[in-house]
């Protein structure tokens, strides 16, 4: 024992704790001891509330729990979705190589990786059909960087942005983890943004995102003198991707994979969603956080983790060249018509893994023997992939038959080495086919006649002693001895007593002796020649890593092709025509969930060059709102290569898509629902270009009647005259289409209903015109409106309809009580 610090006795261990723990004062220590990982003091106190386990004690006074190390993976995961990080503390020696040092030697331990959101790699950790981004946010001057990656699966992104645009930037990522400096973090708008966004901020100083450091990092990963080698990149840029690096590779200890090159994004490449449009458009959930009812609940037809992860990045990112999409056009087109072939292709991808998941683990030697053997099958599905799609004449899907590479050689040694008994663990032993080896078959079947020959002596001794119930068995204190009944007694020198129990004898002889020396000896020679043999193998994978990589992505894109193509027929889509023009035109348009499972009315639009801005009037519940958000996705589809829910489309080619759509609040950054209605419009105004689609709804209702249509008449005016954006705007102020008249490229339309009978039928119909009521006391009768209230509303109504005016003078209480 010996007092450290708070003048506290500790034990060795307790001390090696305390000591790796000073180090990582902002993570939980799983500190390995057996079979277990322990955790002591404030962590155990966290841990044992967090994951509901029992709290004990290690000595006097020191709290202390632990986990199961075959379960950690669960355990992990509960307490990262918490928002906790974890220092994994690894037995780095056994107790025996310990001891080599010194009877009382501590076994050496240390922190072999930081387990934080974003750098997960296990499987049991991750969600299959998502990405789990790590994202960097640097500031350099007025510029902005931001830097994602998926360590799991070998991406790594950059784009340069501007302060208005990183709301949508990371609304597109969905970091899980977000890696900043603590000044930025400070600032007044990116701590509103991050306020908006789950995930995990880690923060650290301004000197970590220096663009020298960063730029050195960088050059010392790729092992280059300069950057300009992989790519024009901006010192904005540089920080942010140089500081993301550096941040992985101290949680990964320096056990880094070999990192693709960073591939910028820039916004010539692709269409900018807006910030509020990924939220009122509901790409990947609903507002209320259900993916049930978004559109990706719709399209995505995957087969594969790895398709629908790229689905989910081309929405993120839709295309905006007009040569991309139109390639994607005429691979899916080829789908749609060759529909056996299609079906037989996502047949044979139904069976592969998870190429790009496995492929990371294996490259930082973090894999497993399942991990290879689940390889050997993804590379025998793309090899029936290859075989399958002989018969495509497409340039596109000829190109990816290419990408699936020769691999047969490889295939054939892991089906001929790892053996398919789903080994979790190498240090488990037991999965290598002993047949690939000489050594390793010889020490296996000592291991495995084990049994036979301890049988052989135990007759022999039977015979030569005259004990029939004389038997060898095995606990791990005493190994292998020989049990006979007490009241015999060994007279014979070759038996030596090891142990007197109340009713048996336990002995042993030299002969056992040597015979368990050479089955433990066989044991741990299999262990250790499956290790080296399973090393081997790995080595020979990231032989092939990039070819098998680019494999993988194939699959993915394959995989997006043929689910967009069973998304045409199964829902009736089109291809649309998608070019460098201004044009909008779409006939029969629907929007892709809410046609699923009703009698949908289809509505056209056509946004051409003098007809660019469409005033929609009409009553609440009328569809106003669906049929602005399904323009958007339908473009949104258009650009990514999709068919969509339309009978034609021509759609010119969109750089920016912006949405303001219902009416909503956000209490966490002090902003009511004008606030953010106005904040969400300015965006539009300030951002928007003649190449935009904008979608706007109710402009201005959330403050007074005059300020609010004041407001919309200069919004609309705006995206006239300025912008002139391709707009489709909605509205309850029906004198708007009136005011607005001298706009020439503005057009007049309203949701067509028919009053029967007392009643309201909505008919979702558009047709040309301007509607003369909102019907907004027929639709509160619908929710359940007391009479009462309904009646007095009608009264004021009547009032407001007879003065002109807000000027009315309800009865007093007194009157409406005697009335």
């Amino acid at each position: 024992m010996v007092k450290v610090g708070d003048n506290t006795e500790y034990t060795p261990i307790i001390r090696q704790y305390k000591s790796l723990k000073d180090q990582y004062e902002g993570c939980l220590l799983f500190y390995r001891l057996g079979d277990f990982y322990e955790l002591f003091f404030d962590d155990a106190i966290v841990v044992s509330r967090a994951l509901d386990i029992v709290l004990t004690k290690r000595g006097p006074g020191t709290p202390m729990c632990g986990v199961p190390t075959h379960s950690a993976d669960s355990y992990l995961g509960k307490l990262i979705k918490l928002g906790h990080k974890v220092a994994i503390c690894e037995q780095l020696e056994t107790v025996e190589e310990a001891r080599k040092r010194g009877y009382r030697a501590l076994v050496k331990r240390d922190v072999v990786r930081i387990v934080t959101p974003g750098t997960l790699l296990e499987d049991g950790l991750l969600e299959a059909s998502e990405n789990n981004y790590l994202a960097c946010l640097s500031n350099v001057g007025d510029n902005y960087g931001v830097a994602w990656m998926d360590l799991s699966a070998g991406i790594f992104n950059v784009r340069s942005s501007r302060l208005e645009n990183l709301d949508s930037e990371i609304q597109r990522i969905r970091p899980r983890e977000l890696l900043i400096s603590d000044r930025l973090k400070e600032q007044g708008e990116i701590e509103l943004i991050l306020r908006r966004h789950r995930c995990a901020v880690t923060s650290h100083s301004e000197s970590f995102f220096d663009v020298k450091r960063a730029e050195k990092v960088l050059c010392g990963i790729y092992g280059v003198n300069t950057l300009r080698g992989l790519g024009n990149f901006t010192d904005v840029e540089v920080s942010a991707c140089g500081s993301l690096v550096e941040y992985v590779r101290t949680t990964q200890k320096n056990n880094l994979p070999k990192l693709c090159y960073p591939k910028v994004c820039d916004n010539k490449s692709c269409v900018l969603i807006d910030g509020g449009a990924l939220r009122n458009l509901e790409l990947f959930c609903t507002q209320s956080g259900e993916k049930e009812g978004s559109l990706i609940s719709v399209i995505d037809k995957t087969v594969t983790a790895l398709g629908s992860r790229l689905l989910k990045r081309h929405l993120s990112f839709p295309s905006s060249c007009p040569h991309v999409i139109s390639s994607r056009q005429d691979a899916v087109e080829f789908f749609v018509e060759n529909r056996n072939v299609c079906e037989n292709i996502r047949d044979i991808m139904r069976g592969i893994p998870d190429v790009e998941r496995i492929l990371t683990r294996v490259k930082m030697l973090r894999c497993s023997p399942r991990d290879v053997c689940m390889l050997g099958k993804a590379l025998a599905g793309i090899l029936r992939l290859r075989q399958a799609m002989l018969v495509v004449d497409n340039p596109m899907l000829v190109r990816i038959v290419g990408e699936f590479g020769e691999h047969e050689k490889l295939l054939k040694l892991i089906s001929g080495t790892i053996l398919e008994n789903n080994v979790s663990h190498a240090r488990d032993g037991g999965f290598i086919n002993p047949m690939c080896n000489a050594r390793l078959a010889t020490v296996v079947r000592i291991e495995s006649e084990s049994d036979k020959l301890m049988q052989n002596l135990r007759d022999k001794y039977r015979k030569l002693t005259g004990i029939g119930s004389l038997k060898i068995a095995f606990n791990s204190v005493l190994g292998y001895y020989i049990e006979t009944p007490a009241s015999y007694k060994l007279k014979d020198a070759i038996f030596i007593h090891r142990q007197s129990l109340a009713h048996t004898m336990r002995h042993t002889t030299a002969e056992l002796r040597e015979l368990e020396e050479t089955i433990t000896a066989a044991k741990s020679e299999i262990i250790e020649l499956e290790a080296q043999i399973f090393r081997g193998l790995c080595l020979r994978i990231l032989e092939e890593a990039q070819s098998i990589e680019l494999a993988a992505n194939a699959v993915a894109e394959l995989d997006v092709l043929v689910s967009l193509a069973r998304l045409a027929v199964e829902n009736k889509y089109v291809r649309p025509i998608v070019d460098d023009s201004r044009e909008f035109a779409v006939k029969g348009g629907r929007h892709p969930v809410v046609e699923m499972g009703v009698r949908f009315i289809a509505n056209d639009v056509n946004l051409s060059e003098n007809n660019k801005m469409w005033l929609i009037t009409g009553p609440n519940m009328a569809g106003k709102s669906t049929f602005l958000r399904q323009n958007a996705l339908i473009a949104i589809l258009a650009h990514i290569g999709s068919f969509v829910p339309a009978e034609s489309a021509h759609i010119g080619v969109i750089d920016k898509i912006f949405s303001r759509v219902g009416a909503s609040d956000n209490i966490a950054l002090g902003y009511s629902t004008f606030m953010v209605e106005m904040a969400e419009t300015a965006a539009i105004l300030n951002q928007a270009t003649d190449r935009s689609l904008v979608i706007l709804d109710e402009v201005g209702r959330g403050t007074g009647i005059h300020d609010g249509f004041s407001i919309a008449l200069a919004v609309i005016e705006h995206i006239h005259d300025v912008t002139r954006s391709r707009a489709i705007c909605a509205t309850h102020y029906h004198e708007l289409p009136k005011f607005s008249s001298y706009l020439k490229n503005v057009q007049c339309f309203y949701m067509k209903i028919e009053e029967w009978q007392g009643q309201v039928v909505f008919l979702h119909e558009l047709v040309t015109g301007v509607s003369g009521k909102s019907y907004g006391i027929y639709v509160a009768e619908l929710a359940g409106f007391p009479k009462n209230v309904l009646e007095r509303a009608r009264f004021f109504m009547e009032e407001l309809g007879e003065s002109g005016g807000p000027n009315l003078n309800p009865a007093s209480p007194m009157e409406r009580t005697n009335s």
